[in-house]
């Protein structure tokens, strides 16, 4: 990800931790490790305060780290 996208891909983080379906997302994202959606289905899943909120700012992380991560979601 470059610098231009890291910081379009920020500005939206509150906006994109609010309306995505991470559950959904993470089956077109093949960018992202198995590790990677072990977490952020437990972050939705998890019995102590597991919740789709938390779960986005994990997939937004994810991607964040990863150098295609800003095109995958954009195109999604």
């Amino acid at each position: 990800m470059n610098k231009e996208e890291e910081d379009a891909f920020l500005k939206i983080l509150l906006e994109f931790s609010d309306t995505v379906d991470p559950m959904t997302l993470l089956l077109d994202l093949p960018c992202l490790s198995r590790s990677a959606r072990k977490n952020v289905v437990n972050s939705q899943t998890g019995a102590w305060c597991g919740s789709s909120e938390k779960a986005a700012l994990r997939l937004h992380g994810a991607l964040a780290k990863r150098p295609e991560g800003f095109r995958e979601i954009v195109w999604h």
